[in-house]
């Protein structure tokens, strides 16, 4: 009974350290938009302490955001996987400020911080200055921000309101006033909110796929992207993607992809040209993502990647994670995983490589370098975690063996109460002298005896039987007492 409730509870403990490591993991959620909604300001500051001047910055539940600085124009930011990012440009007589804003979100005590730095690049004539750079820290001071207004001017989103036409009336009753119609705004759709732009610089471009290179269009962060859409980078541009499931994908200069967006769960990209970067979330259940290219297919889930075309060679680099990569020549399909490269041509697939995390990410957008070193670091804290738990586990399955071996063995090898060995007194049948034990005849009268009776010898150790010979126990090698002599009582 001891042994099943010592059992019982050391196997209770056991998985509470088992789901101990899942349980802080669990506690690592995603800070979302809508948490860091509200009105932030706070103080500009370089290297040498110098404050400028100050900031203020409003969020939006939806991910997008207003910048209004000491020197600049306001600008919008956006919101994604823990960093706001944005650009600007303010245009004066003599002199254009180029601004980007780069920040990330963190969260301490249940606190949200949001701290980053701001890059300024002006120019005057045709020589420039060069980069400033400004570091902040803000703090909210303001409740969440709801959804953004309609501006007054702008239709409600309202059903138009039904007009009675020819009302029967009262006599003598005059009609109320008609409501004028609204114009009704049709609601976003499902497309829509899948993917939009999260940050742009430089000149992007997007069209619908089916259509010539004459519908491009100058794309903005409030421009819609569709199914079917086709988006360009040009030369020094470049945009960030950010998906309704968290995942944001950064597009390097010289870079044209389209959009399949038909399916929230099943969404795919089509690589056509230059470099893209990936990191995928898979919050949906069951989601994955297909990333077609000229010569290979890649299907991701909860990874961090990057794709690259260039010459009809198709190249994979694992950052996070494991990627299947199918040729689409031979129908080959190899599994990478982080810090491995694979590249497929015409003739199949090449070897699986290991490539330079840092030294790759060094080339990209700073959004995509910081998204990239957290999931890494992330991955490592999952490790260590899980490690931590297994190692716990196995000391206490080997604790619980050994108490419950000793108490075993403890429980065997107790002294037990045993009777020492009794032999009855003997006496001879005709002359009534009492002779020895071992004696087979009287020594007085030379009768033969009868063989005596001697009672069951125990070890008073582990309590088994003994032989009626022997001066140690055969079980536990105790020794055992000894017969009395061949001598009168």
């Amino acid at each position: 009974m001891l042994t099943n409730k010592i059992l019982s509870a050391l196997s209770a403990f056991i998985v509470m350290l088992l789901l101990l490591p899942y349980a802080v993991l669990a506690q690592e959620t995603p800070i979302t938009a809508a948490d860091i909604a509200g009105y932030w300001v706070g103080d500009f500051y370089r290297e040498d302490d110098y404050l400028p001047g100050t900031f203020s910055m409003k969020l939006y539940k939806d991910g997008t955001g207003i910048f209004d600085g000491f020197f600049s124009d306001s600008f919008p930011v956006s919101y994604a996987n823990g960093i706001i990012s944005g650009t600007g440009v303010t245009k004066y007589e003599y002199a254009t400020i180029n601004i980007s804003l780069n920040a990330s979100v963190s969260r301490d005590a249940g606190e949200f911080i949001i701290e980053g730095k701001l890059t300024s690049e002006s120019s005057l004539g045709d020589e420039g200055d060069p980069p400033v750079v400004w570091f902040f820290k803000a703090t909210r001071i303001g409740v969440p921000v709801s959804p953004k207004e309609l501006p007054e001017d702008e239709p409600s989103r309202e059903d138009d309101i039904p007009v009675l036409i020819n009302p029967t009336l009262a006599p003598g009753e005059t009609p109320a006033p008609t409501p004028s119609p609204t114009k009704r705004i049709p609601k976003p759709t499902l497309e829509d909110t899948i993917v939009r732009f999260g940050d742009l610089w430089g000149e992007v471009n997007v069209r619908p796929n089916d259509e010539d290179d004459d519908a491009y269009i100058f794309a903005e962060l409030s421009t819609p992207l569709h199914h079917n859409d086709r988006i360009r980078t040009l030369t020094r541009s470049g945009a960030i993607l950010s998906f309704s499931d968290m995942s944001t994908f950064v597009m390097k200069e010289d870079t044209t992809i389209v959009l399949d967006i038909a399916t929230e769960h099943k969404s795919k990209i089509k690589m056509l040209a230059g470099n893209f970067w990936i990191n995928f979330k898979k919050i949906w259940t069951d989601g994955s993502m297909e990333i077609e290219m000229s010569q290979a297919v890649c299907g991701i889930k909860a990874t961090t990647l990057i794709i690259e075309e260039t010459d009809y060679v198709s190249t994979l680099k694992v950052l996070e994670g494991e990627v299947e990569f199918t040729s689409k020549a031979t129908g080959e399909v190899e599994y990478v995983g982080g810090g491995q490269m694979i590249s497929a041509d015409a003739y199949g697939l090449g070897e699986i490589e290991p490539f330079d995390i840092e030294e790759e990410m060094k080339g990209w957008h700073e959004t995509a370098r910081q998204i990239t070193a957290n999931e890494i670091n992330k991955k490592s804290r999952r490790g260590v975690f899980i490690t931590i738990g297994l190692v716990l586990a196995l000391g206490i399955i080997a604790s619980v063996i050994i108490v419950v071996l000793r108490h075993e063995r403890s429980r065997k090898l107790s002294p037990v109460p045993t009777i020492a060995p009794y032999y009855v007194p003997r006496h001879c049948s005709r002359c009534g002298n009492s002779v020895p034990p071992a004696s087979k005849y009287c020594p007085f009268c030379s009768a033969p005896l009868v063989a005596p009776y001697t009672a069951p010898r125990h070890c008073s150790r582990c309590g088994k039987t003994l032989p009626p010979s022997g001066k140690f126990c055969p079980i536990c090698g105790e020794p055992v007492p000894v017969p009395p002599s061949d001598s009168y009582r």
